[in-house]
């Protein structure tokens, strides 16, 4: 972004107060469903705990890792759309399908495009392993406790990895493949920030009725209230 913005002067329309939000909707409900797409990219912030029993300090661990992972991946994404911004118009944005390789391509010609593919493809591998990783102890979990069947919470005594719940995701992420995406997002956001509020509202319950519980991880009332 900085680089076309030297070569090119950028497109500083996208940052004039006066013309930057001409034309857009006046629904609420639309900007609703963009929260949910935007918090559909965050989704990683709390899977840290489902792996709490595989840290070795988890005290000191689990609250550096679950901010500094959120903070760093804040900052990347709002630089990242700074930068597209810089490059593109709203029109363009909202014509393009792949704004990252389409603003390797506009400031690096085809090389640029094929770094931006490369790097996208590893991000992907990235969160899919990091998300069966995480996920699927989470399931694995939730079978010994007996919500799900019992055969999902198996160990292979080999590998020492949950392997039947490792198998039923990505059974399940073959499933959601075949759903459209645009329906996909925001119908799965809306389930689980439900879950979310229902969890925050049980902490704070909880706090209120039995403030003297010893807690390991005490999350500031204004974060929880936010949340």
């Amino acid at each position: 972004g900085i680089i076309f913005l030297v070569k090119e002067g950028g497109c500083p329309e996208n940052f004039n107060r006066k013309t930057a939000f001409v034309g857009s909707s006046s629904n609420p409900a639309d900007y609703g469903l963009a929260f949910y797409f935007c918090a559909f990219s965050f989704q990683s912030w709390n899977s840290l705990n489902f792996i709490t029993e595989e840290l070795k300090n988890p005290l000191t661990t689990l609250p550096r890792g679950g901010f500094f992972g959120l903070m760093m991946v804040s900052v990347g994404y709002l630089l990242a759309n700074v930068a597209y911004l810089i490059m593109f118009s709203v029109a363009e944005i909202m014509d393009s399908h792949t704004i990252a390789m389409d603003s390797g391509y506009r400031v690096f010609g085809r090389p640029g495009e094929i770094i931006m593919c490369v790097g996208l493809l590893l991000s992907c591998m990235g969160a899919f392993g990091g998300g069966l990783l995480c996920t699927s102890r989470n399931v694995q979990s939730t079978a010994e406790e007996g919500v799900f069947p019992k055969w999902m919470a198996g160990i292979n005594s080999t590998l020492n990895t949950p392997v039947p719940a490792i198998l039923t995701i990505m059974v399940m992420n073959m499933v959601y493949l075949l759903v459209d995406t645009s329906s996909l997002i925001p119908s799965f956001s809306t389930v689980e920030w439900l879950f979310y509020a229902m969890t925050f509202s049980c902490l704070l319950y909880l706090r209120y009725t039995e403030p003297k519980n010893i807690r390991p991880f005490k999350i500031p009332l204004p974060v929880a209230i936010f949340l």
